[in-house]
């Protein structure tokens, strides 16, 4: 693999409106030039959180490119196939419903509870978002740290699984 192959990464959730929006977003930014990210769902709804856009505004992203858009659409149309898929949801399939991988694909599950399902009340619920924009801010750099070759190694998905061990801000 070469030094300056753009790693192309896909999360994936079961709406498409929230967790992998937010993890696209800031793989886009922070692995600007050697990473592209893209999101999709098993089964998106209409439009992003309102919540989501509000965290990325506050963040002084542009959100004007994003939508919510079905998983099966982004691996059947996407050529070259994605490096890792990243699965944000607590029980998106495995199996079933899951398009055709190429062989050897990297899966890696990050699976976060959506705020909105997790709080009640709109302070917690955006509270809870700024809170899951932190936890995927330091996987999504330490990601952005990996080289091409890195995705390429046998150990790649247990790299990418212990980024998923708990953030300290979240343990109680």
């Amino acid at each position: 693999m070469s030094e300056s192959r753009i790693i192309n990464i896909l999360f994936v959730d079961a709406g498409n409106s929230a967790r992998s929006i937010l993890a696209e977003a800031l793989l886009n930014r922070l692995g600007a030039g050697r990473f592209e990210g893209f999101s999709a769902g098993f089964d998106p709804v209409a439009a992003v959180s309102p919540y989501v856009l509000g965290v990325l505004h506050r963040m002084h992203y542009n959100t004007g490119w994003l939508a919510t858009k079905p998983v099966e659409a982004m691996i059947s149309r996407y050529i070259p196939p994605f490096d890792a898929i990243v699965r944000l949801s607590p029980g998106v399939p495995s199996g079933g419903r899951w398009p055709p991988c190429r062989q050897g694909q990297v899966i890696v599950d990050w699976c976060m509870d959506d705020p909105r399902e997790a709080f009640d009340g709109k302070a917690m619920i955006a509270q809870g978002y700024e809170t899951l924009f932190g936890v995927l801010t330091s996987r999504i750099e330490a990601m952005t740290r990996l080289t091409p070759e890195a995705f390429g190694d046998a150990d790649i998905c247990l790299r990418l699984d212990q980024m998923a061990m708990p953030h300290p801000r979240m343990a109680g």
